[in-house]
């Protein structure tokens, strides 16, 4: 029993030692406005990962003094983890949004939190391809659907990345909603915002795609009126 727990201490152990060590880490890249895409890091791990690394850290006390070795020496160490992240395409600049939340109480686990917000965000997100105009190239643009049926810019990648967040909300909004109607019609006919719902437990995939699109476009148009009723409540103030 005596020697199980000592296991599992030196489990815990080089665990939190390692966490200490990535806190550090987060903060020393969040300091020069970078962050890490966390599903690209545990990807690249899975790949470079041998057998031997996974077992190690489970070999009592022995993971405890490699974790204590790479803390006390995480200054060389984070120099080499960020040309190792930036290698891998698993650096990003941090948006103007997470900078100003870094700022306000810059510390590891802020920056480590920012990340962590960003990774949740990512798996929920879809992903739209804008294109571009005058030349440009096209932008992929990273969204959430919410309860509420508005649109969460996530991520943007491409030249919409240099406008605020609500010029990228409305020229997402603009394209979905020019473009749906057409596509709807070739694929299903005339759109029908009443259209009988359908139960979500038995919905096959054409029914999913159908239901998704309706929700996508009935986001654009409450967005539009809430738009629209905020200009007409203005000049009305006037």
């Amino acid at each position: 029993m005596n020697v199980l727990i000592i296991w599992l201490s030196t489990i815990l152990g080089s665990r939190l030692i390692d966490f200490v060590f990535n806190l550090k880490l987060y903060n020393e890249l969040a300091k020069n406005d970078y962050t890490i895409n966390i599903g690209k890091l545990e990807k690249c791990n899975e790949e470079d990962a041998t057998i031997f690394d996974k077992i190690i850290k489970y070999i009592p006390f022995i993971n405890i003094i490699l974790s204590l070795g790479n803390l006390i020496n995480s200054d060389n160490l984070i120099d080499e983890m960020y040309f190792h992240l930036k290698s891998n395409d698993c650096l990003e600049k941090m948006s103007i949004k997470d900078q100003k939340t870094y700022c306000e109480k810059p510390t590891g686990l802020t920056a480590y939190n920012i990340a962590l917000k960003n990774d949740n965000l990512m798996r929920k997100a879809k992903r739209l391809i804008v294109p571009g105009n005058n030349g440009q190239s096209e932008s992929i643009v990273y969204y959430i659907l919410e309860k509420n049926f508005q649109i969460k810019i996530v991520k943007v990648i491409g030249p919409l990345i240099f406008l605020k967040e609500e010029e990228q909300k409305n020229i997402v909004e603009n394209y979905i909603f020019e473009s749906f109607d057409s596509i709807y019609a070739k694929l299903f006919g005339t759109f029908d915002d009443n259209d009988v719902e359908y139960d979500e437990n038995n919905l096959t995939r054409r029914q999913r795609i159908i239901k998704e699109l309706k929700e996508l476009k009935r986001a654009v148009l409450n967005s539009k009126r809430e738009e629209e009723s905020k200009e007409k409540n203005k000049v009305y103030k006037k």
